[in-house]
């Protein structure tokens, strides 16, 4: 895709038809002959022509599916891939940096670009958990860098105080969190000034390349993995520059070089593992294939009766890869990792298209294996001499894998005072000092970050290792790095262990953080909540994963255990039980004090910090906060919501561990950049006033640009506000009455009333003047198909409504226009179930959009409207007086689990005429929404 289509709006005006915009294929031979590939010429790598293969290399190097092979496939492999080029040899990512808000704005492709294809150099967006912020990878052969890369690492996190820290991770590498687009620019220049790269760290490339933490310093290892980790990694990303040959597999991609009996690298669970073994006396490597762990299923790697050189690594990393990239699964995600190709194609024939790609079409089977099958794991905490004679190697414990950049910082200033300026990373998120001299040994152990970081952990806290959690992570149902370090203080505290337990935490099925290979594995799911509605955290326990020569992947034993009341029970139970815990008389007090993990200030989106919300209103979400120490108990008995005017009664205590409201404008299917942004008022110029009635008024409102559209989920709505002449920020909520089928503007229908004030301040607006916006909001979503989804603002959650195949709506005054939102969806989708509204007016003079109703009613048999008067006049042949049970009973479908009743109008309309008399109906909570 030419620069031409991916400049900003231009490209969302762009409306060729994919199969249009592909480029052309060649073969592989033929671009090889026509244009030098560098990745074959610097590795010495064969040229195979594979004409069955489901992908096809384009003129620009990159690979995509075959048109043949297009059907079924998942989305990413839709709309996510095809353009990624653009990212590394565009450099997209400048354009993006220069503003963006504005490229944000671009359309569903450019937020494609922000939210998938930047993963393609290491920077992934999480527009629902930190919108704005980006975590990113980098590559990190053997987990090794010295001082000079540690400190610019540290530099990037060390610019956002606030929303900065760093992760070890499992795969002896980094996530650094906090960074913005603005930043990209700098961090690629430094990362390539330094040495490092963060090309295809993410998506569907190969993640970083293990080897030994102890490579080269350990007295007893087999071979150093360094240079050979090192030159995979070269191969991998083109020394840097992107290995367009691989950078479009089906799935992500794990491997590892191992090279100590101790089998720290994990080699079971990755999906290509080299295992030192001798052949005809020549050192080199068995090959293991297919471990993986996923939300589905998780299986150890096998043998493939396979033995490489060292001289021919690469290119057997190479056949394995284009193998998986041009037969590998591209239709269910969860079936795409290389086991699933292993295991449709056979092992025989696996073997057979792997040995065709090498050098001579020839694959030695197994050699000797040299790893110990009896070698007892060594610890790797504390001081330990290397085989270089008067130096040592300290394993230090960072706990959950979380720092902050003056930790980095301090790493690298031990390492440079003390050792060979090198830091290790292992993929237990612990990090070793290596090179420290047999007289700087005791000087060592006082520096003040071994008080923090120990060289001697406990028992539970030395295999502690955790995913990301639901602080950043938008998959996760726990927050895994708070949680896991609470509860390993406390069994350390109560127990004494005879041997270490490595306990192992993920927050959703995905299982990053390896729960199956943990002593104990712990999952993190969502539970009903036994004392209130909505749901809390809770996880499935495992018991029994190995690693090492006998691995063995862990088993649940217990499901659903509730983190808050439950966990701790469950685990003393089964630290007694299976690993001979005993309980001291008297519980110790923590080595550690566990901390809250680090805020991130984007949460705290108002320009002053406010105290914590207690409560929240279930119609809208505003949040309360006391203020000079009043409580909302204390709030008068006619206090209403400031968001939406709700009565107290519709505010609920809000939950401890409610998440934070995702800052993420709605993507649209249509592509159109989106005007609304959640995390900020957008103003909008009033370009047109039309007086409907002697109270009602239609207001339209321009878009930044005719191409844009609002963005706003069908049953949310947006907040008008302004700041009156006492500074106070007035706010209301209102249901636009056009939608994202309206290109360019936005307009609302609203009845002005004299004791209004934000009606008052937009019957004052004069055409040309602005007013804010803020949006989408409001806690029911319609998904289609006669599903609604339900947010609790108390507790955060989401549950969706069983799908309904008749409607009712009640709506009074301009509680109309929500109703007609869903309506208008529903109908325009032509679904399958039947609307009933009934509208309640005051007179008839009052009715809103009454003739767009009659004509819906007459273009759609499904929908039928009853309108009803507090004073009807004579000849009125509809309703007259206030909503009762038996104009219920008469114009709303009858109760049933397929029946869904929407409310909306004033607060006495509701609480007094709908709710008593749909209850009297048999309708329960779980079908009536109320907007």
């Amino acid at each position: 895709m030419s620069n031409a289509l991916r400049k900003g709006s231009s490209r969302a005006a762009f409306s060729m038809p994919a199969n249009k915009q592909r480029m052309q294929p060649v073969r592989v031979a033929e671009l090889v002959r026509t244009t030098p590939n560098e990745v074959y010429d610097t590795f010495n790598l064969p040229v195979v022509d594979t004409p069955d293969s489901k992908v096809e290399q384009m003129p620009n190097g990159t690979y995509q599916l075959k048109e043949d092979q297009r059907k079924g496939i998942n989305p990413f492999e839709k709309i996510v891939k095809e353009p990624h080029q653009a990212i590394i040899d565009d450099k997209l990512y400048l354009e993006m940096a220069a503003d963006f808000e504005k490229y944000d704005a671009g359309g569903k492709e450019a937020q494609e670009d922000v939210d998938q294809r930047m993963k393609w150099i290491g920077f992934f967006h999480r527009r629902k958990k930190t919108y704005g912020r980006f975590m990113m990878r980098i590559k990190l052969p053997n987990g090794i860098h010295n001082v000079e890369q540690m400190r610019c690492l540290a530099s990037f996190v060390a610019k956002h105080p606030n929303d900065g820290c760093a992760d070890i991770t499992t795969r002896q590498n980094w996530q650094l969190r906090g960074m913005m687009m603005e930043d990209v620019p700098h961090i690629m220049s430094a990362l390539e000034a330094c040495g490092l790269t963060s090309i295809q760290t993410g998506l569907d490339n190969v993640r970083n390349t293990v080897g030994s933490p102890i490579a080269g310093i350990d007295p007893f290892e087999i071979l150093d993995t360094r240079p050979i980790c090192k030159l995979i990694d070269r191969y991998i990303t083109n020394d840097g520059k992107g290995n367009k040959e691989i950078s479009n597999l089906p799935r992500k991609w794990n491997v590892c070089v191992v090279g100590t009996h101790d089998l720290y690298e994990h080699p079971h669970i990755n999906d290509l593992a080299y295992m030192p073994a001798m052949k005809d006396g020549v050192m080199g490597f068995n090959v293991l294939v297919g471990g993986f762990f996923s939300a589905t299923r998780c299986m150890e790697a096998i043998p493939m009766d396979a033995w490489v050189s060292q001289e021919n690594i690469v290119a057997l990393t190479h056949a394995i890869l284009t193998a998986f990239r041009d037969f590998g699964a591209r239709s269910s995600r969860q079936k795409a990792r290389m086991m699933w190709l292993i295991e449709d194609m056979g092992m025989d024939k696996w073997r057979a298209e792997v040995t065709r790609r090498m050098p001579g079409g020839q694959l030695a089977t197994a050699g000797d294996d040299l790893c110990d099958p009896k070698w007892e794991r060594r610890s790797l905490f504390g001081i330990h001499p290397q085989k270089q004679a008067g130096l040592n190697y300290c394993g230090i414990h960072v706990p959950v894998g979380r720092v902050e950049a003056e930790d980095m910082y301090a790493m690298a200033d031990l390492a440079e005072k003390y050792g060979d300026g090198d830091i290790r990373l292992t993929v237990e998120q612990n990090f070793i000092i290596s090179g420290i001299a047999d007289d700087k040994v005791e000087a060592f152990l006082k520096e003040p970050l071994l008080a923090k970081f120990s060289v001697s952990p406990g028992n539970i806290m030395s295999g502690l290792v955790t995913c990301t959690g639901s602080q950043f992570c938008s998959f996760s149902n726990i927050d895994t790095k708070n949680q896991s370090w609470k509860v390993a203080e406390h069994l350390e505290s109560v127990f004494e262990f005879p041997t270490n337990v490595r306990m192992h935490w993920t927050g959703c099925p995905n299982t990053c953080g390896q729960i199956q290979v943990g002593d104990i594995g712990l999952l993190g799911c969502q539970v009903k909540n036994p004392n209130g509605p909505g749901k809390v955290p809770a996880v499935d326990i495992y018991v029994g994963g190995r690693i090492g020569a006998d691995s063995h992947l862990a088993e649940v034993v217990q499901s659903g255990v509730r983190c808050d009341d439950q966990l701790i029970p469950a685990l003393e139970a089964i630290v007694v039980e299976h690993f001979g815990a005993v309980r001291r008389a008297s519980p110790l007090p923590n080595a550690m004090t566990w901390k809250t993990m680090k805020k991130m200030s984007h949460e705290l989106v108002a320009e002053v910090v406010a105290a914590p919300a207690t409560h929240a209103c279930l119609d809208c979400g505003y949040s309360y906060s006391p203020e000079g120490g009043k409580k909302f108990e204390d709030e008068a008995a006619d206090y209403t919501c400031p968001g939406c005017s709700a009565p107290k009664a519709r505010f609920a205590a809000v939950a401890a561990d409610a998440p934070a409201a995702a800052l993420a404008p709605t993507a649209t299917a249509s592509g159109a950049p989106i005007a609304l942004n959640p995390a900020k008022a957008v103003a909008f110029k009033l370009v047109e006033k039309t007086v409907l009635s002697h109270d009602t008024r239609k207001f339209k409102f321009a878009l930044p640009t005719d191409k844009h559209v609002l963005g706003l989920p069908i049953g949310q709505h947006v907040m008008l506000s302004y700041k009156n002449t006492a500074g106070e920020v007035v706010s209301r909520p209102y249901t636009p009455t056009s939608s994202d089928d309206d290109v360019g503007v936005l307009e609302l229908v609203i009845k002005v009333y004299p004791e209004g004030n934000m009606t008052q301040k937009l019957e004052s607006l004069a055409v040309g003047d602005s007013l804010d916006f803020t949006g989408p909001t409001g806690r029911i979503t319609y998904s289609g198909a006669g599903v609604f989804n339900v947010k609790d603002y108390a507790t955060g959650t989401t549950t969706a409504r069983p799908a309904a195949k008749s409607i009712g709506m009640i709506c009074g005054g301009t509680g109309l226009t929500p109703m007609l939102q869903v309506a208008t969806e529903m109908l325009k989708k032509k679904e399958d179930l039947t609307i009933h509204m009934l509208v309640a007016n005051k007179t008839e003079a009052d009715i809103l959009l009454r003739d767009e109703l009659a004509k819906m009613t007459v273009k759609h048999s499904n929908f039928k409207v009853w309108h009803t008067l507090d004073s009807a006049p004579q000849g009125w042949r509809q309703g007259s007086g206030f909503i009762d049970e038996a104009m219920l009973k008469t114009q709303m479908p009858a109760a049933a689990a397929d029946t869904q009743i929407l409310c909306c109008g004033p607060p006495g309309m509701i609480k007094f005429a709908c709710l008593p008399n749909l209850e009297k109906l048999g309708f329960s909570e779980d079908n009536i929404l109320v907007f």
